[in-house]
C-alpha cells in the first residue's frame, strides 16, 4: 500500500522565513532635512544608487513656509525623476496643528508635529484612519544646509552618499554595543558632533 504523504513536511531543516541571520544586512531609513527640489533629487538619486530607503524631511516649520502644496509637488517630482527611490517624505509642522492637518490633506505620508501641543493626538488619530502616520523618529538627521562650499551639487551629492551609504550594514560587523541592538548613535570623533549612525565614511559638518 502506498503511503500518502504527509500534508505537513518536517520542518526541523526548513529555514523560517523571519529568521535573523548572522550577516544579513540591517537596512536603516535615515533622515535627510532637505530646503529645495535640488536636495530632494540628490537625496533620491543617492538612496536610489546605494538601494536604500530614506526619509526626507522637510526644514522646521516649512508647513507654514513652504506649504504642503509646494513641498508635494517637489517630492512627487523626484519620484517621477527617480523611481528606484524609495522614500517617505515628511513635513515638518513645527507645533502647528492646523497646518499638521493641511498636509495630511494634502496626502503628505507623514508630518511632524511638536507633541506638547494640545491638538497633537486629534492629529495623530486622524492621521492613522488615513493609514498614514506621525513622524517621531528622534534619530539624527543630515541637513544639507550644512554641507559645506555654498550648497554645490557635487558636494550635496557627496554629502547623501555617505551619509547613506550606511543605511545598509551588519550589525554583526560592528563591534559598538548600540549597533548590536540597531540602535542609532552619535560620533564625535571630530572637534563637532557628528549628526548620525557610526560609519567608516564619516564627512564633516
Amino acid at each position: 500500500m502506498t503511503q500518502a504523504p504527509t500534508a505537513n513536511p518536517p520542518t526541523a531543516n526548513r529555514p523560517t522565513a523571519n529568521r535573523p541571520t548572522a550577516n544579513r544586512p540591517t537596512r536603516i531609513r535615515k533622515a535627510v532635512i532637505v530646503h529645495h527640489l535640488a536636495h530632494i533629487m540628490a537625496v533620491a538619486e543617492a538612496a536610489a544608487s546605494l538601494g536604500v530607503p530614506v526619509t526626507v524631511r522637510s526644514e522646521p516649520g516649512a508647513a507654514r513656509v513652504l506649504g504642503p502644496g509646494v513641498f508635494k509637488a517637489m517630492v512627487e517630482a523626484a519620484r517621477t525623476s527617480v523611481p528606484a527611490a524609495d522614500m517617505v517624505a515628511v513635513l515638518d509642522c513645527e507645533a502647528e496643528p492646523g497646518d499638521a492637518l493641511s498636509a495630511l490633506r494634502h496626502g503628505i505620508d507623514r508630518v511632524r508635529l511638536d507633541p506638547a501641543v494640545a491638538g497633537y493626538r486629534r492629529v495623530a488619530a486622524i492621521a492613522e484612519g488615513q493609514g498614514r502616520s506621525m513622524d517621531e523618529d528622534p534619530s539624527p538627521a543630515l541637513d544639507l544646509a550644512a554641507v559645506p562650499a555654498g550648497g554645490d551639487p557635487a558636494e550635496v551629492a557627496a554629502a547623501c552618499r555617505n551619509w547613506l551609504a550606511d543605511g545598509v550594514k551588519s550589525c554583526v560587523e560592528a563591534a559598538h554595543p548600540s549597533c548590536q541592538r540597531g540602535e542609532p548613535r552619535v560620533s564625535e570623533s571630530h572637534g563637532t558632533v557628528f549628526h548620525g549612525f557610526s560609519t567608516t565614511g564619516e564627512i564633516r559638518l
